[in-house]
């Protein structure tokens, strides 16, 4: 077996071989390579992509994004995106290419996980520690029933239409005897990429936040989404996401009058709707809530993440036509010390908010 490294420079020409074309499992799709070259922190020599390789076949990947600290410009890099073929699991490689990626960046490694598998290898590792933890709320509308109940009672094939039908009529029942509350004060503009009044609000309050996400960053991750609505070259030949039949992200713009009271970003995936970013000067929760309330009606969403606790609190305990909710937490691991504590954190930092 050889571990093996491609640095960001070489990694157009890798993607663009022989070698890559061959490969059964596509350890980066083209999304991802554009992303990953056009990131503002990000130089030539980095290595981004580390596999292990067997007889010219690539059993286990890794790839990383490097990212900066805002309280002293020091770099960093999230992982993102880990993945070992099936029968050569249970033998550590993963652990190995993380060990890799730990000397090569100096130690200076972070994590966000949604994974129980994932988190069981940052702590069998003892390279990352929890640093960071929030607990946001998914909340549900015209979920699907195989994706919420499958792992309670099992791969129930012949019932997951008839649950379906019921809980499509369940939501329709409560949207009919649903009323939206409108804010009459509130006035919003929704447009396709955040303006000069937001990228002005983004880079002025990018002081108070641990990670970078000011103009620069923002215009480099919503012109690179890693998902394509028309490209299905890597849907079954890369294990992540790459296509989504709906992928649509937006930017709203909050007025009391002509008061530029903020902005947020969120997308729709397949469904699904999540909050990405969001700076106020000055707005309840409950006029963000409603606006969420407003929005996956108006959708007929399957989903809705906020992964931000006080909103997610907020909009739980209003009256909403959601059929349940689950708390959702948002974890980030750290390998380093001296990581300052008492700085804001955006909810969708790592790789939540390209997909």
């Amino acid at each position: 077996m050889e571990l093996c490294k491609i640095r960001l420079g070489d990694l157009r020409l890798f993607a663009e071989s022989d070698l890559f074309q061959r490969l059964p499992v596509k350890p980066v799709s083209w999304s991802r390579v554009e992303s990953y070259l056009a990131n503002p922190h990000a130089q030539a020599d980095d290595p981004v992509l580390y596999f292990i390789a067997d007889e010219n076949r690539m059993i286990s990947f890794r790839t990383v994004l490097p990212a900066i600290l805002n309280t002293d410009n020091s770099r960093f890099v999230w992982l993102s995106g880990a993945w070992t073929q099936l029968d050569y699991r249970k033998q550590g490689l993963s652990s190995q290419l993380l060990h890799e990626i730990h000397l090569d960046w100096n130690g200076r490694l972070m994590a966000t996980n949604f994974s129980p598998d994932s988190r069981k290898l940052y702590e069998k590792s003892g390279l990352l520690k929890p640093f960071y933890q929030a607990k946001g709320r998914r909340f549900f509308l015209f979920a699907e029933s195989q994706q919420l109940l499958q792992r309670r009672i099992g791969n129930l094939i012949f019932l997951w239409p008839v649950l379906d039908f019921f809980m499509r009529f369940w939501a329709n029942q409560k949207l009919r005897n649903f009323k939206i509350q409108q804010a009459t004060d509130i006035r919003m503009e929704k447009m396709a990429f955040p303006d000069r009044e937001c990228m002005q609000l983004a880079n002025d309050r990018q002081k108070e936040y641990l990670f970078r996400r000011g103009e620069a960053e923002l215009k480099w991750i919503l012109a690179y989404p890693w998902l394509s609505t028309d490209d299905r070259t890597f849907e079954q030949s890369y294990p992540f996401s790459s296509f989504a039949s709906q992928f649509e992200v937006y930017t709203v713009k909050f007025y009391r009058g002509t008061k530029f009271l903020g902005f947020l970003i969120y997308s729709i995936r397949n469904g699904h709707l999540k909050l990405l970013y969001h700076h106020f000067c000055e707005i309840s929760d409950e006029h963000i809530a409603g606006f969420f309330i407003e929005e996956a009606i108006s959708k007929r969403v399957k989903m809705l993440t906020i992964l931000q606790p006080q909103l997610a609190n907020k909009l739980k305990t209003m009256t909403h036509p959601f059929l349940g909710s689950t708390e959702l937490s948002h974890q980030i691991f750290t390998s380093f010390d001296g990581v300052p504590r008492n700085m804001k954190i955006q909810d969708s930092e790592g790789d939540f908010i390209w997909t």
